[in-house]
């Protein structure tokens, strides 16, 4: 079926007309518009119910794909109501929304799109935020983790800024935990790592957020700011999951007193757990156990 494109200020009027209201927690509440295709006196079965979904929708899902070499992220909407969803697009006045689908139906795709197919298949690694970032300032330059790097060189350009031995200090405890591997004046990535990192610096990543829409609130409000987020780092085909675990979550894999707020968890999940992860974040009821 196609989708339902008209103007803002006519999908008001629809709405209107069906004895609905645009909801202050719609993003079509927030604009107005004129020109452009008007709405039709009739509306299949299936886009009255997108025409439902978008005049009040409990939960509003982004989803931000950015890319190596592009200037914006790509962005997609979707309204979500009572677990039914529909995605819409805004270009000035002009609204279009999709015949409506299970947020099921949302979660299988993104879980598609997700997947991980390669060596890290059900492997995870973890890393703590200050090493990671020190990581990817000392190979800033190439951004490829299999080639080495000039010890002496880096700490100098690194030291303009923060003080060469406080640096020199950081990157002897890289090398101390096994991160790094020092030959003579040349730094070497731990193969182990390698292709964790090349993907965390891939370019590409994924991120799918879930945003409560309060009954009353507006919606400018809401979408400053954050909700549930997960974050999918590496191109289609190669995503990784990255979490920011705290707490006794990250307690139980730091080695010793843990010396950071958090600890980032890099892994390949298996579809099943993928897919279990979308759920929470989507906020998705577990089936019922038949």
């Amino acid at each position: 079926m196609e989708p339902l494109k008209t103007t803002v200020a006519a999908l008001h009027a629809l709405a209107a007309a069906r004895g609905l209201e645009i909801a202050g927690t719609s993003p079509l509440a927030a604009l107005r518009g004129a020109g452009g295709p008007a709405a039709p006196a009739a509306l299949p079965d299936e886009l009255e119910e997108s025409l439902y979904i978008a005049a009040a929708p409990d939960a509003l899902v982004r989803i931000r794909i950015t890319a190596p070499g592009t200037a914006e992220e790509a962005t997609i909407g979707v309204l979500v109501r009572d677990e039914r969803s529909v995605r819409f697009t805004i270009d000035g006045s002009v609204v279009e929304l999709s015949p409506p689908a299970d947020l099921e139906e949302l979660a299988d795709s993104l879980a598609e799109d997700a997947a991980y197919a390669g060596p890290l298949a059900g492997q995870e690694a973890y890393f703590w935020p200050s090493a990671l970032k020190l990581l990817s300032v000392l190979w800033q330059e190439s951004q490829d983790p299999s080639q080495p790097i000039a010890r002496t060189a880096a700490v100098q350009r690194l030291g303009v800024a923060g003080g060469a031995a406080d640096v020199e200090k950081a990157v002897g405890e890289l090398v101390r935990v096994g991160l790094v591997k020092a030959e003579g004046d040349t730094l070497r990535l731990d193969p182990t790592v390698q292709p964790w990192l090349a993907l965390v610096w891939s370019g590409h990543a994924m991120q799918v957020e879930r945003l409560p829409l309060a009954a009353g609130a507006s919606f400018e409000e809401a979408v400053q700011g954050t909700g549930d987020i997960l974050l999918f780092l590496g191109p289609s085909g190669q995503r990784i999951v990255s979490l920011r675990l705290t707490g006794e979550a990250m307690r139980e894999h730091a080695q010793g007193e843990p010396s950071e707020e958090a600890i980032v968890r890099l892994l390949a999940p298996p579809p099943a757990m993928l897919r279990s992860a979308l759920g929470l974040v989507l906020k998705l009821q577990p089936a019922p156990v038949a």
